[in-house]
C-alpha cells in the first residue's frame, strides 16, 4: 500500500541499519505502547523484548539494491541510533544523490553533536529546516529554517529536514508554501 502510488517502487528489506555490518541486539520489539520504538540502543523508555537482528550499513544496502539511482527521500528514524546510521552512510551522503533527508533528532536519547559532522559532510549543498505541525483536527506542516547552532540547542525530539539546494529552488519556483520564511 505504501508504494502503490509512487513512480519508483520500493523494497522492504529485513535489515537494521547502522555503522557496522553484522548482528546486534534490537531492543523494544513488540512494544504495545509504541510499535515504532524499537532501537539498537537500550534506553529506559523501551518496553517489549530484544532479539538479534542483521545490521547493514546504508552505503552497502544502497550499493547492492540502488547503484547509481537518485534517492528522492531518505528517512532516518532510529530512536537515538541516528549517528550510527549517518556513519554507515558517509559515501551516500557525500555523493549528493539524496534530494531530501528527513531525520528524527532525539536529544532525550543522548548527545546530538553528530549534527556537526552531518553539517560538515553535506556542506552548503543542503538547507536545514525543522518540520513543524500545526492544528488539532487538520494537521498542517511547515518547514522553518534552522541553523546548526540552533539545532544543537533543541531539547525535545524533533524532525530535521535537509533539502538539497536544487530541489529547494525548484520547490520555491513552483510557489510551494511549505517553506516558512526560508528565502532563497
Amino acid at each position: 500500500m505504501t508504494t502503490s502510488f509512487i513512480k519508483q517502487k520500493g523494497y522492504v528489506l529485513l535489515y537494521a541499519i547502522g555503522d557496522l555490518e553484522g548482528v546486534q541486539e534490537m531492543h523494544g520489539i513488540d512494544n504495545e505502547m509504541h510499535s515504532g520504538g524499537a532501537s539498537l540502543i537500550s534506553h529506559s523508555g523501551l518496553r517489549g523484548h530484544s532479539e538479534l537482528v542483521e545490521v547493514r550499513t546504508l552505503d552497502s544496502v544502497l550499493l547492492e539494491y540502488f547503484t547509481g539511482s537518485t534517492i528522492s527521500l531518505l528517512k532516518i528514524d532510529t530512536e537515538g541510533f541516528e549517528s550510527h546510521v549517518i556513519r554507515g552512510a558517509l559515501a551516500t551522503l557525500r555523493s549528493g544523490q539524496v534530494e531530501l533527508i528527513i531525520m528524527e533528532v532525539s536529544p532525550n536519547f543522548g548527545e546530538v553533536s553528530y549534527l556537526r559532522s552531518l553539517n560538515n559532510l553535506l556542506g552548503v549543498e543542503y538547507k536545514w529546516f525543522v518540520l513543524e505541525e500545526r492544528g488539532k483536527v487538520r494537521r498542517m506542516t511547515k518547514l522553518r529554517p534552522i541553523s546548526l547552532q540552533a539545532s544543537l540547542r533543541l531539547c525535545e525530539q524533533w524532525n530535521l529536514v535537509l533539502v538539497r539546494n536544487d530541489i529547494y529552488s525548484a520547490y520555491c519556483e513552483n510557489g510551494n508554501s511549505i517553506f516558512v520564511n526560508a528565502g532563497k
